[in-house]
């Protein structure tokens, strides 16, 4: 190999390692100020954003994020993010913070059905029985009540199948208790 690809290789090698170290370095990023000519700027912290990249003589200006908008991580970008919003069906479980999003729960008899949607849990209608009732994170599992079974009580979230051989078998208390 002549000395000039060598020294090429090298300094591919030695570019590749330094841009992998320095792609590590989340608090740092390069920026090219010229063709051929970069500097190392500092990332802003979370909860600011860029105001001004750094230059050969000056380093980053950071701004603050304003109410109602964020930064998780360290950065360079020009605007914070804005804080998610609760929808009517949903709670506050974190609130906004300039480096926190808002994260939402769903309120009492909704579900999760998306990552950031809450349904309302399913009514079993007339005919079926729940067998799994809902939770904050599952919709309510309804099944057909047998064809030896009737509908004792509709209930808003639970509807109760009772058959004679079911009362005869686990009481009829249970029947009655269960809904309430």
């Amino acid at each position: 190999m002549e000395t000039v690809e060598i020294i090429l290789t090298m300094l591919v090698i030695y570019s590749s390692t330094v841009s992998f170290v320095l792609s590590q370095n989340e608090t740092t990023y390069l920026r090219e100020i010229s063709p051929g000519k970069t500097v190392l700027c500092k990332r802003c912290p979370p909860g600011y954003r860029l105001q001004e990249h750094c230059t050969e003589k000056t380093q980053t200006v950071c701004k603050p994020c304003t109410v109602g908008y964020y930064t998780e991580v360290w950065n360079y970008i020009y605007e914070c993010l804005p804080c998610s919003w609760c929808r009517s069906s949903q709670f506050e479980v974190q609130k906004c913070t300039s480096t926190t999003n808002r994260k939402c729960g769903c309120k009492e008899g909704f579900y999760l059905y998306t990552s950031d949607i809450c349904r309302q849990h399913t009514v079993c209608p007339k005919g079926r029985a729940v067998i799994q009732k809902g939770t904050p994170f599952k919709d309510t599992v309804c099944e057909l009540c047998n064809s030896d079974e009737r509908l004792l009580h509709r209930g808003i979230n639970q509807n109760v199948c009772v058959s004679c051989s079911s009362i005869a078998n686990e009481g009829w208390v249970k029947f009655i208790i269960q809904p309430l």
